[in-house]
């Protein structure tokens, strides 16, 4: 299985804090060795600057990513595929069991 990454990193200002938000966006593939793709996966995290209440900036980030999956039969047809699948990570909340939400799976027959 080879996996790659591209990560892209935007900043766009933040009206309420007048500091700049930094976007890191990353999508990833897995391949079999014939090269079918198995796995996408797809991310966005952003990070907020703030200033807290004892007027220290501070970083927070928060940030999603959707999963999406695929198996192939022996002649390299597509039979099985995952819609994407959502994980989110909030600001006070890191990714835990039970922040995924399954997105629905089918199965591909050939005749």
């Amino acid at each position: 299985m080879l996996s790659i990454a591209q990560p892209v990193i935007a900043a766009t200002p933040d009206k309420a804090q007048g500091q700049q938000v930094a976007d890191a966006f990353t999508e990833t593939f897995s391949y079999t060795g014939p090269g079918e793709v198995t796995a996408k996966q797809w991310g966005v995290v952003r990070d907020f600057p703030y200033t807290n209440p004892q007027g220290v900036l501070t970083h927070t980030t928060a940030g999603f990513t959707l999963s999406q999956s695929y198996t192939w039969d022996g002649e390299g047809r597509m039979s099985t595929s995952s819609y994407p699948s959502v994980t989110v990570c909030g600001y006070t909340t890191s990714c835990q069991a039970g922040s995924t939400v399954a997105g629905p799976a089918f199965s591909y027959g050939y005749l």
